[in-house]
């Protein structure tokens, strides 16, 4: 199931990924062991400032994966074979990946948009004359640090403690004279030996800024098991030779019109941030709302919201709190609540949330596994998320490694920290620096509401999506009004697209031309429509339905577990209403 709520979208999206929770995630970014010293690849070169020839080829022609185009994100070329496309939304600038679960090899294609120039490898201005042509007492002189120096220094450091194989630049492309520069190690995870290769494609076009734009391809296979660490590896040197063909195939389209309409989007994204007073805020704030889920016209499932401004210790901002039900007919019943709380000028932000889903345990053929007396065993699966992010100024000590000017500034630092746990255990907590157009949960919960409506126009954030463990890029565009059908009534509305990714799943929403009250949305793809309904109706249809506010997500924000006064299956655990039948 993948729902998106066009006023929650953090509800829709970890009820859709609840069963992520548990979920696998690939080698790269498994805890790994000391990773083993082993020789280099036989391609390795060492470091350079200009393009070398490209790596030798090794190993026999293999058929290639379908080739990929994306003229929106501005690349194509042919994937590995045998690796599977994700149909996941990409991780803020993910432009695609590629899975073999099988075989534990992964691809995944990045853009990467850098504040400012930086060359692979970085030259040393040269020290100042004055002008009476005495040279002051310099300082010992400071290493070169470029991009491949500063994607080094996450290959080698944890988690990954890789041994680095490779580090050069080379020339790649289907014309041959696309700049490329090169990152390989080795590394351990568990029983099992991994070599991870990087490139980084150089986009250096007119209209963007020289050596800020580039794409980043990480390819990730296991070595042979058991092969001696002083060998070679014929994996190795197959995947090395099938990942030159992969680069030798990479094609880049004008990316100027993308640019520009990216950089027109966020103009108006901030632009818009600066306009979001208390007054507008609380404008668009509804003390209390229901919304209804339907598939093919039946009831799936239902949202209880509260919203208002109050207090979280001295800061005052958005307080929302969320009950959300979802069910199948033959799958997992999900229930859930959230608390968000965010500051009015979006500073800091504080949420928690609790997930719990209730199917029957199945074999690995997803068949339910019975008991002595014949009955499907009970399952049941507990998720667990507290969330921060904290926007500061800083002073900062900088040196500017072409001019060697050094000294103090002040910086906004951006920075969200969330931790996640399961049944299974405490996750390693996630930490991103963000930009200045994240939006917090509170206010992406509202985002669609705040939306000017008096004219088509495009805007892009960046939120945390639970059940992708990421932050993602999220898009909104205003759209003409059309005629539409909500809740078997003919309107006329104007829409607002919402997608999660450039490839994600579109949701519509649909406001009224007068006033612009929210009517409804429709997500397509799964024949999901949303509409708000008042209390009564959701508990005519889930008469033990808890829609009160859920606080006692109180003690899972202080590190505690979950409790509540009703529909609890012990602590931490809720559960599901009962129903009336369809």
């Amino acid at each position: 199931m993948s729902w998106k709520l066009p006023v929650l979208a953090l509800c829709s999206l970890t009820l859709a990924g609840a069963a992520r929770a548990a979920e696998g995630v690939s080698p790269a970014t498994l805890p790994v062991a000391a990773a083993t010293t082993a020789p280099a690849l036989a391609a390795t070169t060492a470091p350079t400032t200009a393009p070398s020839t490209r790596p030798i080829a090794l190993g026999e022609d293999l058929p290639m994966g379908q080739r990929f185009v994306n003229k929106i994100a501005g690349i194509a070329f042919d994937p590995p074979p045998q690796c599977e496309r994700s149909k996941r939304p990409g991780v803020v600038e993910n432009v695609v990946h590629y899975r073999n679960e099988a075989n534990l090899i992964t691809l995944t294609v990045t853009r990467m948009i850098l504040g400012k120039p930086l060359r692979f490898v970085q030259p040393i201005a040269p020290a100042r004359v004055p002008a009476s042509g005495v040279l002051p007492d310099e300082k010992p002189a400071e290493p070169a640090f470029g991009l491949l120096d500063m994607m080094e220094n996450e290959l080698v450091r944890p988690p990954l403690n890789a041994v680095r194989l490779r580090k050069d630049v080379i020339t790649g492309g289907t014309h041959g004279d696309t700049q490329i520069g090169m990152l390989a190690g080795r590394y351990v995870t568990g029983p099992r030996r991994f070599l991870k290769q990087q490139a980084f494609v150089l986009v250096n076009q007119p209209g963007i800024s020289e050596n800020q734009f580039y794409f980043m391809f990480d390819f990730t296979t296991p070595t042979t098991p058991d092969w001696p660490a002083t060998a070679p590896d014929p994996a190795e040197r197959a995947a090395v030779e099938l990942f030159r063909r992969v680069l030798d195939s990479v094609e880049i389209f004008d990316m100027r019109a993308v640019i520009r309409e990216q950089e027109d989007r966020l103009f108006r994204t901030r632009t818009l941030f600066v306009n979001l007073t208390e007054e507008r805020v609380t404008k668009a704030l509804q003390p209390e709302q229901g919304y209804l889920y339907l598939r093919d016209g039946k009831p799936v499932g239902y949202t209880y919201v509260y919203e208002e401004i109050g207090k979280r210790g001295s800061d005052t901002g958005v307080i929302i709190d969320v009950r959300a039900y979802s069910e199948s007919p033959d799958g997992p019943k999900v229930t859930a609540a959230h608390e968000l709380f965010a500051t009015v000028n979006r500073k800091q932000e504080t949420w928690a949330s609790v997930l719990n889903t209730h199917d029957v345990a199945r074999d690995q053929a997803g068949k339910p596994i019975l008991d002595a007396k014949g009955m499907p065993q009970p399952f049941t699966d507990h998720f667990q998320e507290v969330g921060t992010s904290v926007m500061e100024a800083r002073r900062v000590f900088q040196r500017d490694p072409l001019s060697r000017v050094e000294g103090f500034t002040l910086v906004d630092r951006y920075a969200l920290i969330v931790n996640q746990s399961t049944p299974a255990g405490t996750r390693r907590p996630v930490e991103r620096e963000l930009a200045p157009y994240y939006l917090p949960q509170a206010f992406s919960h509202l985002f669609p509401r705040l939306l000017p409506l008096v004219e088509p126009k495009g805007f892009e954030v960046v939120i945390w999506v639970s059940s992708e463990g990421e932050v993602i890029r999220r898009y909104l565009d205003v759209e003409q009004d059309r005629r539409v059908t909500i809740g078997g009534k003919p309107v006329r509305a104007i829409a607002v697209k919402d997608q999660i990714g450039q490839e994600g799943v579109p949701t519509y929403h649909y406001f009224a031309l007068e006033g612009g009250k929210y009517l409804g949305s429709m997500t397509e793809a799964n024949k999901t429509m949303v509409v708000p309904v008042d209390k009564a109706t959701i508990l005519e249809r889930w008469p033990t339905a808890d829609l009160s506010p859920p606080h006692e997500l109180k003690k899972v924000r202080e590190g505690g577990a979950a409790g509540g006064p009703d529909n609890r299956g012990g602590e931490g655990r809720i559960n599901p209403p009962a129903g009336r039948g369809r």
